[in-house]
């Protein structure tokens, strides 16, 4: 919602309130979080292979971003181990960065900042 107050010499002030939808973009990440189609990259978790698409974690945390830019080859990396946290805990990240929810922070929430910390999640 976005809330105007415009004034005017004479003092008088007019207030406005309107409403704006969600952003198309937030709304196309959503579905392409969904999507297997233009993934560049998987993540192994465990025993799980996900999915995920370089430029929209290289935009959400610095970490991934400089393992994709890496001059010493690691531009060219296709999957990428995340070692140390349970899947749940990966699939909220992932689901943090694509949709900007948490579903199950109350089970995970020290698990949850700990690996937003080490990839450095904005």
């Amino acid at each position: 919602m976005l809330k105007c107050i415009e004034k005017k010499p004479s003092g008088y002030r007019h207030q406005r309130i309107s409403q704006y939808p969600q952003s198309k973009l937030s709304l196309d990440c959503i579905d392409t979080f969904k999507s297997p189609f233009f993934t560049y990259c998987v993540i192994n978790a465990g025993d799980t292979e996900i999915k995920v698409h370089k430029v929209i974690l290289s935009a959400s945390s610095s970490v991934f971003f400089d393992i994709f830019k890496n001059a010493l080859g690691e531009s060219q990396t296709s999957f990428i181990d995340i070692e140390g946290y349970p899947v749940e805990v990966v699939k909220e990240m992932l689901r943090y960065i694509y949709k900007d929810e948490i579903l199950n922070i109350q089970n995970m929430t020290n698990e949850i900042l700990a690996i937003a910390d080490w990839y450095k999640i904005r």
